[in-house]
């Protein structure tokens, strides 16, 4: 049965400002009715609960409790990024790569016009000019045009200091797209498994460049290694001076977009109402948010009618977990900003069974929003904007079959005072004005 928060499969919003999200919670949360975190920067005020004791949970341990399904998180290439004012062909290292621009179409060309080969701009003349007419030689054996997405790219031997150099498109000059370049640079760092590059940058490149840059580079070289080791080196910008803050800023919001992925793409019986609070509470601390967990009691005293019929139908260790982080800036905000996500960790349909071509194994994904609010909350926490106070809201739970299941026919009533009729045809109907 869909209930009142029924909609169709949520989507990773992938984009949205959101690692490294916490090491196991050392304190899960207790089956106490409210848990607020106030002042998440001191270890004294964990456990801090209102409206009943900070004992455990004594519910028996079941298969969900082993080490095996604890929610894991990507962790971010841990690449260092650099600038040099030297020139591209100065430099040492794996992989050396040179942007070209693609010729624009002449005013008045005819319909048969076909693009040329890429000229070599002053910077890639000089590393050819080093490297004996390989950057040349290159254009001309690919034939490369320098579309946003053309790249190509030769070994030089061992002997040289460059061991190899790549061209990679940037498409016509005054139209560049840096995240796109970004992504160009990232399969190439993989296509040539290298630890180091450097990339000759326009001489014009800005901090809002660097960063749409780095945005797209971390979005390409995202890979969920949870259960994988690997590494990366370095990148060099050479040929300017610009400041690496975009990067900084780019590694925060990658950070955030990579905790919503992870969690999108874990699967049920890990990403539960209660791991996405510890997970929630974890980011509080980490990066200086408040943090109130409502539990089932807390949510029921509220008369959230609606949301407890959805939830009511799960075990207890998986019951509602109403999650609110909250970011206030060191100073005093000129503008407050909500976030709410939709927190359905698995919808199985209730007694309105999705069965057959309603795919119910991807029912998990019904979860995205909460991993995109929540990740955000991770961005959020590490770019930490001045004049905004901002509040991530999740209400957590499972749409589950038993005995207390919501059926076809209830009403339920939430905590506005409008009454709900739950329908067979996946619907919900108010009842009063």
């Amino acid at each position: 049965m869909r209930g009142p928060f029924s909609s169709p499969t949520s989507k990773c919003l992938a984009q949205l400002a959101m690692l490294h999200a916490a090491h196991a919670f050392a304190a899960p949360l207790s089956s106490s009715s409210r848990w607020a975190l106030r002042s998440p920067r001191s270890a004294g005020t964990i456990g801090k609960w209102r409206g009943g004791a900070s004992s455990m949970s004594t519910a028996p341990p079941t298969s969900y409790d082993s080490s095996a399904y604890e929610l894991k998180f990507t962790e971010m290439p841990s690449f260092t990024v650099s600038t040099e004012a030297t020139a591209a062909a100065e430099w040492s290292g794996d992989l050396l790569v040179l942007p070209l621009y693609a010729t624009p179409k002449p005013d008045g060309a005819a319909d048969g016009w076909e693009k040329p080969d890429a000229d070599l701009t002053e910077v890639a003349a000089a590393a050819d000019s080093a490297f004996d007419g390989a950057v040349s030689s290159l254009v001309a054996m690919q034939e490369f045009k320098a579309g946003p997405k053309d790249s190509s790219a030769v070994f030089l031997g061992k002997s040289t200091a460059v061991k190899s150099v790549a061209l990679v498109g940037m498409g016509e000059a005054g139209k560049v797209k840096y995240t796109g370049l970004g992504g160009a640079l990232a399969a190439l760092a993989k296509e040539q498994k290298c630890e180091s590059m450097a990339v000759a940058v326009p001489e014009d490149i800005d901090d809002a460049a660097v960063q749409a840059m780095m945005q797209g580079m971390l979005d390409g070289l995202y890979s969920d290694n949870r259960y994988r080791t690997g590494k990366w080196g370095s990148l060099t910008l050479v040929g300017t001076s610009v400041s690496t803050d975009g990067a900084d800023r780019a590694r925060k919001i990658m950070a955030g977009v990579n905790v919503c992925r992870d969690l999108v793409a874990s699967p049920p019986n890990v990403v539960t109402p209660k791991s996405l609070a510890e997970m929630a509470v974890d980011v509080a601390m980490e990066h200086g948010l408040e943090a109130e967990i409502l539990e089932r009691e807390a949510v029921e005293a509220l008369g959230m009618g609606a949301y407890m019929g959805v939830a009511k139908g799960s075990l207890e260790e998986h019951g509602p977990k109403f999650i609110h982080l909250t970011y206030k800036p060191p100073q005093t905000p000129t503008k407050k900003v909500a976030i709410v996500g939709k927190g359905l960790t698995f919808d199985s349909g209730g007694y309105n069974l999705k069965v057959g071509a309603s795919l119910i194994e991807l029912m998990k994904f019904d979860m995205g929003g909460s991993g995109a609010t929540l990740g955000t909350a991770k961005a959020i926490g590490l770019l930490k904007p001045k004049d905004v106070e901002v509040h991530f809201i999740v209400a957590a739970c499972e749409n589950m079959i038993s005995d207390k299941a919501m059926r076809p026919g209830d009403i339920l009533t939430a905590s506005n005072g409008k009454t709900i009729e739950v329908t067979a045809d996946t619907s919900t109907r108010a009842c009063s004005p």
